[in-house]
């Protein structure tokens, strides 16, 4: 029947993408590189700090995990701010000095305004 003849047919197709991509295993007298030298492991560093058993985040288990502690509260201290000095008088620019440089900036906005048209009556 046709069924049969698919059944077989996908069984073939099966076997040949099977033994194409087999990948050849390693030989065991070959050792493994030296990327576990550079990366120690040391399981203490990991236990630490711990989670209960019973905290668990959007269906995993958080056993086994570092906590990380936070401060309860910020300490005052840093929350505080001095207050602005005045500024000395000696360093204040005076009002005779600033007369000149207004009169110019003024002129110059004077110069640059355009007038308008009037606007058109519908």
């Amino acid at each position: 029947t046709v069924e049969n003849r698919m059944k077989v047919v996908c069984r073939l197709i099966k076997s040949i993408l099977f033994h194409q991509c087999k990948v050849p295993a390693q030989p065991a007298s070959e050792e493994l590189p030296e990327i576990e030298k550079c990366y120690p492991y040391n399981p203490s560093e990991f236990e630490t700090c711990g989670v209960p058993d019973e905290v668990y985040l959007s269906c995993f288990s958080l056993t086994g995990l570092g906590k990380q502690m936070w401060p309860n509260t910020l300490p005052v201290e840093e929350l505080i701010m001095d207050p602005c000095l005045p500024l000395s008088p000696l360093k204040m620019p005076r009002a005779v000095e600033c007369v000149d440089e207004m009169e110019a900036f003024l002129q110059t906005i004077s110069e640059l305004t355009v007038d308008l048209p009037p606007e058109c009556e519908l």
